[in-house]
């Protein structure tokens, strides 16, 4: 059991650039962000009592590190700061051992239930790649899903909505925001073990900026789903550009872009009641 305060929701809607009034007024009890929904499931650096392992690190797979590939999630209620969140895992799948331009490892794929009491209050299915550091990786074409590399997509039309520069200082605030410290996100050497040039951004960045986006440009009150597709790592030197786009009633496209092409792309539904 978790529970997210006040100063994280306004650390991780300061990441993302959300100026929602509801994550900044001074009420008692505040919206958490959507994109904060897997700190729920992050085991803290150091606790006085035992924490739970997440499903991921319990499976006895061959490999010494992992990346995200993508992630869908349905909401069926709002979480507010305070509330007691719980949460139940399981294995959809896992595949047959995969080469990338990563790494030789396997993709995985769980499913996590979070409640609020005995109300249920999201579905999240997450696919990882589970892989060895140091073991052979492919030549730059593969026909399997591979974060590593950006898909060689032009950018769209028109002004992007918001451009970021990635710098420490982000990648910090990332981590301590999310309450993701996992090491790729903030120390060089593993980032380069990974065959990433450094600290890297974590899904839960993109799925807040795509949520604040989309929210946004559909005029809805929150959000009812979100699939995001992580592309490829977006470290420390590059440059953020998103568009957003109407892609359905009720539904709006995120694509974000660096230099080297497209790094993620987000279809999220808007909650409009």
């Amino acid at each position: 059991t978790r529970r997210v305060g006040t100063a994280q929701v306004e650390t991780f809607a300061a990441l993302v650039r959300d100026d929602d009034a509801a994550y900044w007024a001074p009420e008692p009890r505040r919206p958490v962000p959507p994109g904060l929904l897997l700190t729920y499931t992050l085991p803290l650096p150091w606790s006085p009592r035992p924490q739970p392992i997440p499903i991921w690190a319990r499976i006895p797979l061959p490999g010494d590190t992992l990346i995200n590939v993508s992630t869908s999630t349905v909401f069926h209620g709002e979480i507010g700061t305070g509330d007691a969140v719980t949460y139940e895992e399981e294995v959809v799948s896992l595949s047959q051992e995969k080469r990338t331009r990563l790494g030789t490892g396997h993709f995985l794929t769980t499913r996590t239930r979070f409640r609020v009491e005995d109300r249920p209050v999201a579905d999240h299915t997450n696919v990882m790649l589970r892989y060895g550091s140091g073991t052979p990786r492919t030549t730059p074409r593969t026909t399997a899903p591979d974060p590593s590399e950006s898909t060689e997509s032009s950018e769209p039309d028109g002004d992007p909505a918001l451009t970021l520069e990635v710098t420490r200082e982000l990648c910090v605030h990332n981590v301590a925001a999310s309450g993701d410290f996992f090491p790729g996100h903030y120390d060089d050497a593993y980032a380069r073990s990974q065959g990433v040039p450094g600290p890297y951004l974590n899904t839960m960045f993109f799925q807040g900026l795509a949520d604040q986006l989309a929210r946004q440009h559909l005029g809805a009150l929150g959000v009812r789903r979100r699939d995001l597709r992580m592309l490829a790592p977006s470290t420390v030197g590059d440059t953020l550009r998103a568009w957003v786009r109407t892609v359905g009633e009720g539904c709006a496209e995120v694509e974000v872009h660096t230099a080297r092409g497209r790094v993620a792309l987000a279809t999220v539904w808007g909650r409009h009641g």
